[in-house]
This record gives C-alpha cells, sequence and structure tokens, in this order.
C-alpha cells in the first residue's frame, strides 16, 4: 500500500510541476507518460474535465469491426472474473464497439463518456489507454495518476494498436479498461495477445485493390525468377530474390522511388541508381481497380552497363534515385544551355538544385535571381557574361518585368514553379521557350536523405556548436509527412535547438506536430497519390480545353454551408441542412505523359465533419485546429486572406501574414493601414488559410470567423518576425528583419480570436458536405 501512495505522490507532483513549468523534467515518469503529458498540456487539455466529443458518423460495420467482434467477445469471456471494459477504436479513437463484463463498470464509463461514438483521442481527453496509443504507436499501459486527466485517474487502461497486416498502417485500438485497483500486467498481456489476433483475421479479409495488386504480383512472381516488387496505397510486397539483389537502403531508395512514380503514368520503366552505387532498371504497370491506381508491379534487374565517363556530371549528394535522375536531366540541360524549367512543391530544394549544380559546372557567382515583383532587371548584366538567369517561382508571377527578354539575350535560362499552378498568358509566352523540365521530390519521398539533411541544417542553424539528432528523434522526423519540406525541416530544428542549444536533441525536443507517430506505416504513399494526380469529384462533369503546360488548372468552388451538430446527450438531434451549388473544375497533365495530355481520374468523397455554422464552443474548435494535417497547415504556412468590412458596409478581402500562437492568429502591418481603424470599431473578421500545391487532393484550407484585438506596439511585433523565421531561410529572415526595423517605428498587432473553424482536406476526403451530396447524385 505504501508504495502505491507514494508512487502516486511521484506522478502527482511531477505532473502539478510541468503544470508550472511546460520545460521540467520529469524523473521517475515513464517515457510514454512523459512524452504523453507534454503533448496533451501543448494541446490546452483541461486536466480537470474529460472532453470527449460525440461522432454521429461511424462506421461500426466496418472490415476492423467485423474481424474484431469474434475476438473482443473471446477476451471477454477470459477476463470476465474481473470488472472491464473491452473497447474497440477506429484509427482517430473514435469508440466503435464496447463489451462491458459488469454492469457497473459500464455505468463508470457511461459517466466518463467512455461509450461508444464518443472520442478519446489524446488532444481531448490526454493520456489515456486509446489516444496515447495511436500517437506513440505502439502498447500502453496507464495506471491511475498517469492519465493527464484528473476525472481518469481511479482507472487503468491497456491498449494496443490494431494494425493492417499487409501495411502496417494503425486502423484501429483494442483496449480493456478497469478500476485502477482492478489492474494488472495480465491485462496488458491479453489486450496485446488479442489485438494480434485481429490482425490474423484481416489477413483474410483484403479489400479489392490490395486484392488485385496481391493477384497480379503472384503472376508474375511465378512466372519470373527475377526480382519483383510491388508497391500499393497500404502495403509492400517483395519475393526473395528481390530482398537478395539490394541490401535494405537500396531496397527503401526504391521502395520511395515507386511510391513518387506509381500514379505518373500506367507504365513504368526507368533505370536508376541507387545509394550503394548498384544500377537497376525497372520496369512494370499499374494496378487499377474502379479507376483508382491501387499499386505497382515491377520486375527489378541490375544493369552492367558502362557508366556516365567521370567529370561528364557532378556527383549529386543524395540517396533518392528520384531526385539523382532529376539532378543528372537538369545537370544535362545547364551544360549544354538548354532552357530548364525545375518543378516541384515550395521548399523541395527545386532553387537549390539550380545554384548548386551551375556552381559545379560554370563556377561560383554566375547566376541572376529574378523572382516574384522583381522590376529592375539590372542584375543580369552585372553578372558577367553568359550568365544563369533564374526566373523563381514564376508560377507566382503575374506579369513579365520591363525589359527582361531583352536582357536575357546571350544568357543562359533556368525557371522554377509549383505543380498545379497557372500562368498568365504573358508568363505562358516565355515558357513557350523552354525545352526541357525535371520534377524535385518532396521531402518525404527521400527519407534516405534526411541524416544528412538534418546534419546541413544543423550546421547551418547552429554554426560551431555540438549538435546532433538522437537516433530515436530521427527515426521520428522519418515518420512526418514534411508538408513543408526543407523549409518546414529548418524550422522544426530551429524549435529543437531552441529547447536545447547544445548537445543531443531528443524526441521531446522537436514541435510537437513531429512527435506523433503516423497512422500509417506507408504514409507517404498517400501523398504520392495526392501529389501526382489530380483528381475529379464524380459527375461534376466540368471540363476545360487542354492545358499546354505540364501543370493543372484548377478553379475552387465557394463553400457556404449551414451545418448540423449532435450533442452528446442527444445523439439523434440535427439541424437544418442548406444545399448551395458549386462547381470543382480540374485537368491535369501529368508528369510522364504526353504535353498537354489529359488523364482523368475520379473518386468517391466524404464530408467533412459536420458543425454547427453558429459559434462554437473552445473545445469544437480546438477539434478542428488539432485535426490531423490541421497543425501541419497551421506550421507549413505564414500567408492567409483576411476579410472584414468596412464603414460604408463594402466587403473587403487582403493578403496578410499571421503567426499562430496557439489561442491566436496574431497579424501585424503599419499603425496607417486601413484595416487597423476599421477593425478597432468594427472587430468581426474572416480569415482563410490555404495550402497544397498538387492540385484538388493536395489541397488544404482553414477557414476561421473571430473577433480581431488591435494594440500599437512600439518596434517590431514579435510575432511578425517569428512569421517571418517560419517562412524564410536564416539568412533572409535576418535581412527581411533588419530592413523592417528601419521602416517601422510602430506596428498595429491584431489579434484574432477564432470563435468558429472549419478544416477541409481534399485529398483525405475531408470536403463539405455539398460536394458529397453533389457526387451522390
Amino acid at each position: 500500500m505504501g508504495d502505491v501512495l507514494a508512487r502516486r505522490r511521484l506522478l502527482t507532483s511531477a505532473l502539478a510541476r510541468l503544470h508550472d513549468r511546460p520545460d521540467a523534467e520529469l524523473p521517475g515518469i515513464p517515457v510514454q507518460v512523459a512524452a504523453s503529458w507534454r503533448r496533451s498540456l501543448a494541446r490546452g487539455v483541461d486536466p480537470a474535465e474529460i472532453v470527449a466529443r460525440r461522432h454521429a458518423d461511424l462506421d461500426v460495420d466496418s472490415r476492423l469491426v467485423r474481424c474484431a467482434r469474434p475476438v473482443i467477445e473471446q477476451l471477454a469471456e477470459q477476463i470476465a472474473g474481473i470488472p472491464v471494459c473491452v473497447v474497440l477504436t477506429d484509427d482517430r479513437a473514435r469508440l466503435l464497439v464496447r463489451r462491458d463484463t459488469t454492469v457497473e463498470i459500464g455505468r463508470a464509463a457511461d459517466a466518463n463518456r467512455f461509450a461508444e461514438g464518443f472520442g478519446y483521442d489524446e488532444g481531448a481527453v490526454g493520456t489515456n489507454g486509446v489516444g496515447t496509443v495511436l500517437e506513440a504507436g505502439a502498447p500502453v499501459h496507464v495506471v491511475g495518476a498517469e492519465h493527464f486527466v484528473e476525472p481518469l485517474q481511479p482507472y487503468a487502461c491497456a491498449g494496443a494498436p490494431v494494425r493492417d497486416p499487409f501495411t502496417g498502417r494503425i486502423e484501429g485500438v483494442l483496449d480493456v479498461s478497469c478500476r485502477a485497483e482492478h489492474s494488472s500486467p495480465i491485462l496488458y498481456s491479453a489486450v496485446t495477445s488479442a489485438a494480434a489476433r485481429i490482425q490474423e483475421a484481416l489477413v483474410h479479409d483484403r479489400d479489392a485493390g490490395q486484392q488485385a495488386l496481391f493477384d497480379l504480383y503472384t503472376r508474375v512472381d511465378a512466372r519470373s525468377r527475377r526480382a519483383v516488387l510491388a508497391v500499393g496505397r497500404r502495403m509492400v510486397l517483395a519475393n526473395t530474390a528481390m530482398q537478395a539483389l539490394l541490401d535494405p537502403g537500396d531496397l527503401a531508395a526504391l521502395q520511395d522511388h515507386a511510391r513518387y512514380r506509381m500514379l505518373r503514368g500506367p507504365d513504368v520503366d526507368d533505370r536508376l541508381d541507387l545509394p550503394s552505387g548498384v544500377r537497376v532498371r525497372m520496369r512494370g504497370t499499374t494496378v487499377e481497380v474502379g479507376g483508382t491506381v491501387a499499386g505497382l508491379v515491377a520486375v527489378v534487374s541490375e544493369l552492367h552497363d558502362t557508366p556516365a565517363l567521370p567529370g561528364t556530371a557532378p556527383e549529386p549528394a543524395s540517396t533518392s534515385p528520384t531526385w539523382r535522375a532529376a539532378w543528372t536531366a537538369a545537370a544535362d540541360a545547364l551544360r549544354v544551355g538548354s532552357p530548364l524549367l525545375v518543378l516541384g512543391e515550395p521548399g523541395s530544394g527545386r532553387r537549390r538544385l539550380v545554384l548548386d549544380l551551375d556552381r559545379e559546372l560554370h563556377g561560383p557567382d554566375r547566376v541572376a535571381e529574378i523572382g516574384p515583383g522583381t522590376t529592375d532587371v539590372s542584375g543580369i548584366s552585372r553578372a558577367g557574361p553568359a550568365p544563369l538567369v533564374l526566373l523563381r517561382d514564376i508560377d507566382r508571377w503575374s506579369d513579365v518585368p520591363s525589359g527582361l527578354l531583352d536582357a536575357l539575350r546571350g544568357a543562359r535560362l533556368a525557371a522554377t514553379a509549383a505543380d498545379g499552378t497557372r500562368c498568365g498568358a504573358a508568363v505562358a509566352e516565355l515558357l513557350a521557350g523552354f525545352r526541357r523540365s525535371v520534377t524535385v521530390p518532396p521531402l518525404r519521398h527521400r527519407t534516405g536523405d534526411l541524416p544528412s539533411l538534418v546534419a546541413d541544417a544543423l550546421a547551418d542553424l547552429a554554426p560551431g556548436r555540438d549538435t546532433r539528432v538522437s537516433p530515436e528523434a530521427l527515426r521520428t522526423l522519418a515518420r512526418h509527412t514534411w508538408p513543408g519540406n526543407l523549409r518546414e525541416l529548418w524550422a522544426a530544428l530551429d524549435v529543437a535547438l531552441h529547447r536545447r542549444p547544445v548537445g543531443t536533441l531528443e524526441v521531446g525536443d522537436l514541435p510537437e506536430s513531429c512527435q506523433s507517430a503516423p497512422r500509417s506505416m506507408l504514409r507517404p504513399v498517400d501523398q504520392a497519390e495526392r501529389d501526382a494526380i489530380v483528381t475529379a469529384l464524380r459527375d461534376l462533369g466540368a471540363t476545360a480545353p487542354p492545358p499546354r503546360r505540364p501543370w493543372a488548372w484548377l478553379a475552387r468552388p465557394s463553400t457556404a454551408r449551414s451545418h448540423s451538430t449532435a450533442s452528446p446527450r442527444e445523439p439523434g438531434s440535427s439541424a437544418h441542412r442548406q444545399r448551395v451549388p458549386g462547381a470543382l473544375t480540374v485537368r491535369v497533365g501529368c508528369r510522364g505523359s504526353a504535353p498537354g495530355s489529359v488523364t482523368p481520374v475520379t473518386a468517391a468523397a466524404v464530408a467533412a465533419p459536420n458543425r454547427g455554422d453558429g459559434p462554437m464552443d473552445e473545445h469544437e474548435i480546438d477539434a478542428e485546429l488539432t485535426a490531423e494535417g490541421a497543425r501541419e497547415l497551421l506550421a507549413a504556412t505564414s500567408g492567409a486572406h483576411l476579410a472584414y468590412v468596412m464603414e460604408d458596409g463594402t466587403p473587403r478581402v487582403v493578403p496578410v501574414g499571421y503567426f499562430w500562437t496557439g489561442h491566436e492568429f496574431v497579424v501585424a502591418t503599419a499603425v496607417t493601414a486601413p484595416k487597423v481603424a476599421v477593425l478597432t470599431d468594427r472587430p468581426a473578421v474572416a480569415l482563410s488559410i490555404e495550402g497544397g500545391s498538387g492540385g484538388p487532393t493536395s489541397a488544404r484550407a482553414l477557414s476561421v470567423r473571430g473577433t480581431a484585438r488591435v494594440t500599437i506596439v512600439d518596434g517590431l511585433v514579435d510575432e511578425y518576425v517569428a512569421a517571418a523565421r517560419k517562412s524564410m531561410d536564416p539568412e533572409a529572415a535576418a535581412e527581411f528583419v533588419r530592413n523592417c526595423r528601419e521602416v517601422y517605428a510602430q506596428q498595429a498587432r491584431i489579434a484574432i480570436t477564432p470563435t468558429w473553424v472549419r478544416f477541409y482536406d481534399f485529398g483525405t476526403g475531408r470536403i463539405p458536405g455539398f460536394l458529397k451530396d453533389l457526387t451522390a447524385r
């Protein structure tokens, strides 16, 4: 008994110390528990109240539930002598099934909203045997005061992830919960064993896409003695010959390339240089089911052809076959002076590839850069004879600078652009002179390069300091999806260095958005699908003339809607929903296809969670802002559009920079800006934050309504400086801040407190309900 009380005192005092000082050391606290406490604190979880929201859109007849029910019944019978709840949740911590061994434990669970339909994600309920399993990606056993929320501390829970046996993706969580005094290590063993049995049942229940991919893989493997690789949306298969042909590093790099390549055309025939120096040929075809690409099956063979002569092309500092191929193709173009267009996501290293290559090929200081909004092109003539002119972010140009065409005579030419964007007529005419293009892969498809990129970032951010990243932290970084690419990686490491300026950076030093384990081991496959093609919503039927450039034209509809809510105490309650007509027009010229070709793809859409159109409470707002993808959008962007109403009643929408503090959106501007006076008297505003560059399926958006509070500060607003450091590399940010300090004696700080928030993620099916209604017609 004394040990139990001492343990409780240790946990209680440690949690109180953490509330007082978030960076406090927590000796004696299990690593998983301490990490969960820190995440819960960072997300604003109320330690005094259980805030579990009810969801009315659950699939209680899913494949997971069907396979799990017999195992749950068997487990409940095995431990019938103990008052417990056996619970199955989905991959978002929402309870699908609950089986009670006694009436009393069931009533206690109901009182804590631990019931079917309610969510127990860590961002809402704190440390527990469901949400913490999803965050940690591993089994947990949380006992008593290890819970973050006080009302749960009389209880214990043991939870284990249920993974898809082919992919490793977490499909849900199996949990056993009881009173703390009834807790035993036996429950932990029982729940992990039962989760394994559910996974065995899933082996025999594949979906149509997995089955089609598996069938083609087995046919190819049966008739070929060569190495065969299959990469699907949620699975990877490799025969014995494949595993014997390549070492693990080469095999991982080849899988990265397959994920990137699988949706860029029906046939693949690539020659690739792998990290170890082995050169292979990958020939294969994609598998389609119901108009959707399910995966790629390829035969891989080692090549023994003569490599390029030494010195003909600089060696790329990358293990990624896709990056190496882009590097080699770009080097060929720059060597002969052919105009080169470099495509890719913002922050993926497009500009750096061009600058590094030209320095290797033609020496330093031979590049003149022209960016969006540049009007002075005289720098081209100052760059010496035959300079390389780099037209940065040409997709963001509104027009071609005056005198640019004349200044380009005798110069070599390169440009960068994002995928899935539209250029104006004048810029499109300029691009007509380009003959070659390469596509730079995003960071999530360069996992093998992460250690060297991290080392480069630490050397850049902390020159002369002894800094490194622990193996566990590096694995955590490798699991992150990096929507902001290299820029986001630099920003994440900058945060970590502020928390631990020297020594080994641990997982706890990373930003909270990087610390959660992904729901799928193959999450990059889903990302590759969103990067590669633009999915047209079924039956919308709007089309446009074929594009003449290798990126997409996209027109988005406005999204006005009245939503419904469901109270936890009134599961059937609903409100009237208003339909608003809308249209989505999508066309794409896919990489790997002929210029101007159009590849239409359709997919079913799923509505975003239903919410009321009136003001939300604090927990509803937090649920939207902490949704998977919303935190990444806030971390990766710093630009938004602010809407407000002028004194004469006319609306205004203006682009602004912002910084999210975790509680409010902060916009800084000159004290003489018209919106300063208007918002002082009319504080109601709306904010739109958008992200994604690969077409509609990569589009993410936060729609925010709120109340603005204006204050005048001397010098620069702190969040204004933080936003600059978030969106620029360190050197550019330092120069920007220096220039701003010379301009602003004072700034207006506009703090927007959200009263209503909606998060949309077209790639994951989190879309406005009216679009779902349209596709269902």
